[in-house]
């Protein structure tokens, strides 16, 4: 199995954000959306295989359950603003999420020891942040990626 793939669905819980704890993937258990490589196998036929790839994608409202996992679009934004996950604005309300830089940082907070007083620090600076553009109007969060 590749290791990457080993890294999050070891099952036990992670603590994504400060208080913010989830369940890591169980064994078996796929999310809906993910980026998969092509595995060659030995008989010649190919088979898809969930990855960490670096690759960008909308964050919208819905983005923890399109992910597999249940944390909310705030939380993710705010780790984003917190300098904790890669993330860029293509558009004053469209915020792109990297999803190499989530995966890496889910893996990380596995770590009980994670959320040190620095990194709580990042993540309140995070949090104020997310709050100022919520007063600039700039925190609508898209429906879907057709928004």
């Amino acid at each position: 199995m590749n290791p990457k793939i080993k890294m999050i669905t070891d099952g036990g819980e992670v603590e994504i954000a400060p208080s913010i704890k989830v369940e890591s993937l169980p064994r078996g258990v796929v999310p809906r959306y993910g980026i998969t490589q092509l595995m060659r196998e030995t008989d010649g036929r190919y088979l898809p295989v969930l990855c960490l790839l670096e690759g960008n994608i909308r964050l919208t409202v819905d983005i923890g359950k399109r992910l597999g996992v249940d944390i909310s679009y705030q939380t993710i934004h705010r780790l984003i603003l917190g300098g904790f996950v890669e993330g860029r604005y293509l558009a004053p309300n469209t915020c792109l999420l990297n999803l190499g830089s989530f995966w890496r940082h889910y893996q990380a907070t596995l770590d009980p020891e994670f959320w040190t007083p620095a990194n709580l620090a990042r993540y309140r600076e995070g949090c104020r942040a997310y709050a100022a553009r919520s007063r600039l109007g700039l925190q609508k969060g898209g429906k879907n990626d057709a928004d």
